[in-house]
């Protein structure tokens, strides 16, 4: 579920020293954004969407909650006050909805992760000796000069695609890495990679499955509601099938203005998405089913999909 943007985001993250602070001279220019580690070295360089970033910091910690999340600067800064390590980076979030990275900077050490999902990825590379970190890997590869590992695009271009098991961490571009998506990227004052730092678990099953029901309909509406915020149109995914056809009728309450979109389904598929949609929507009592008209069909782009991850 997506928000339209003129101008793609992007980002690098830096770790704490001088070769990075060099480094990050010859990726700033005018109008790009910046986030300073406690130090004053660059921590942050890149152009997003300031409406998807909220900040805080207390002492030398630096925290940074990057993307659709229902986090405020407020709360978020009392719970960085906290903060006394790299790791506590995660109780400043606990508990917020969306999909963002959790980028976090504790006297010049560094935690940084993405989404267990894998809709928020992070990635690693190393230019002239300096160890770097982005949320795309083709940003990384534009600046470390990396070319296309021929053998992992086919890969991804492969129909049905190849699970994220059999890729592990590797991209379409040599010597970029992604970092697993349980796991936080962790660096230390002076650079270096520290042990990998695990940070998500599937949860053990303990609830019943009524109360599963309802504590994943809360989960819902509120990773919607991230999307929703401040209306205006949103897109989305609607194959008809049964879970995106609940995030559509939860986007379709708040939404100002929905535009669907099917695309990879076989020609059997693409009759009635929308009726099948609706049908349900109507055997759920939602008042407001999509809209026949607000249907856009697009071609899935993998090249250019893969290109970023």
């Amino acid at each position: 579920m997506r928000r339209g943007s003129a101008v793609e985001d992007w980002w690098v993250m830096l770790p704490d020293t001088e070769a990075a602070a060099a480094l990050a001279g010859r990726v700033y220019r005018e109008g790009l954004r910046r986030v300073p580690h406690a130090s004053g070295r660059p921590w942050l360089v890149g152009r997003w969407d300031a409406r998807q970033e909220v900040s805080a910091r207390a002492g030398e910690a630096r925290g940074v909650v990057l993307g659709r999340s229902s986090a405020r600067a407020p709360e978020l800064r009392r719970r960085t006050e906290r903060v006394r390590g790299p790791s506590d980076a995660e109780g400043a979030v606990a508990g917020l909805a969306g999909s963002f990275h959790v980028l976090a900077s504790v006297g010049g050490r560094v935690w940084a992760r993405g989404t267990a999902s894998t809709a928020c990825r992070l990635f690693t590379t190393r230019v002239d000796g300096v160890p770097v970190a982005a949320g795309r890997a083709d940003v990384l590869a534009g600046l470390s000069g990396a070319g296309p590992d021929l053998e992992m695009l086919a890969l991804r271009l492969m129909s049905p695609p190849v699970t994220s098991t059999v890729l592990a961490d590797r991209t379409v571009w040599r010597d970029v890495r992604a970092v697993p998506a349980q796991e936080a990227l962790v660096w230390e004052r002076d650079g270096r990679r520290g042990a990998a730092a695990r940070w998500w678990r599937p949860p053990e099953p303990h609830l019943s499955l009524a109360e599963a029901a309802a504590a994943v309909r809360r989960a819902l509406v509120e990773a919607v509601g991230t999307c929703t915020a401040g209306g205006g149109t949103v897109s989305a995914d609607l194959s008809g099938g049964l879970d995106s056809t609940s995030l559509c009728f939860l986007a379709a309450r708040e939404a100002g203005h929905l535009v669907t979109a099917l695309g990879g389904a076989r020609p059997a598929q693409r009759r009635h998405p929308v009726g099948r949609a609706g049908s349900r929507g109507t055997a759920l009592g939602h008042p407001s089913a999509p809209d026949r008209r607000g249907i856009a069909r697009v071609v899935h782009r993998r090249g250019r999909a893969a290109a970023r991850q």
